[in-house]
């Protein structure tokens, strides 16, 4: 209903203003090329919060001569509603582009960054394992670099976040220009402890797996020596059967009859 009175009512407005608001960033545009100076500097942070620097030419982004337009979606002024919303995440989560919130290190969708996305209120109260994880293993690494004293490596813990965690720390170039020696070292000592965890881990699940599969082979010679016994045991009565009915009938309806009074 909201979007039918937009149309009707106020659509001729909102998209003059729309209009109106494309001229003014294009003039801002303008006054930037004109007078900005031609090789700039930029510096952001990354979402490690990392600073970096970046420097680019004027004519690299927008040469001279170039005709460009501005245009103002209305969804960037007017806000997204629940339904909107619920809807664009769902055509996201359905298609192709499920992939930005594939999480490779548990091979699943990470559905704390799908909460996030969707304004679910307080989503980090339903934090998913591995992010506990992550946060842990970034704060033995921070307190190792630190020369604090960290907690032991357990057979419980995730070493595969750790290993993931530590691998990231160490391919930057910090690790080896800022860190000591004495750090490095206890890094990287920490690195092989959960290598070896996790290599014990996955040999127990392997011997777990092969037991099993030995377990498995067993009960079914069992059961197939079972059922050749019984198979031998029937075709050997229905033998002495036979021959009684062709040596001794009266015998064999003796032994019938006294099978059926023993049930």
């Amino acid at each position: 209903m909201l979007q039918d009175v937009m149309d009707s009512q106020w659509g001729p407005k909102l998209r003059h203003y729309y209009k109106q608001m494309g001229k003014v960033y294009h003039r801002r545009m303008n006054r930037l090329k004109q007078f900005s100076p031609p090789v700039r500097t930029m510096r952001f942070a990354d979402s490690t919060g990392k600073v970096e620097v970046f420097r680019f030419h004027a004519d690299d982004i927008l040469p001279a001569g170039s005709d460009y337009y501005i245009t103002v979606e209305p969804s960037s002024i007017l806000p997204e509603t629940r339904r909107e919303r619920h809807a664009r995440m769902s055509e996201i989560l359905g298609g192709p582009l499920s992939g930005l919130y594939f999480n490779e290190k548990t091979q699943q969708i990470d559905w704390v960054a799908v909460a996030s996305d969707m304004q679910f209120g307080d989503y980090k109260g339903r934090e998913a394992q591995v992010v506990q994880d992550e946060k842990f293993a970034l704060g033995v690494i921070e307190a190792i670099k630190e020369g604090r004293a960290v907690p032991p490596v357990m057979p419980f813990q995730n070493h595969a976040v750790f290993i993931a965690e530590l691998e990231t720390q160490m391919n930057d170039d910090d690790f080896w220009i800022i860190l000591s020696e004495e750090t490095r070292q206890a890094m990287f000592q920490r690195w092989e402890e959960h290598q070896q965890k996790m290599s014990e881990a996955m040999q127990q699940q392997q011997q777990a797996a092969l037991d099993e599969e030995t377990a498995a082979v067993v009960r079914q010679a069992v059961q197939a020596s079972t059922a050749k016994v019984q198979a031998e045991v029937t075709e050997a009565t229905l033998t002495q059967v036979r021959s009684l009915a062709q040596t001794d009938p009266e015998a064999l309806r003796a032994l019938l009859m006294g099978e059926q009074e023993m049930q």
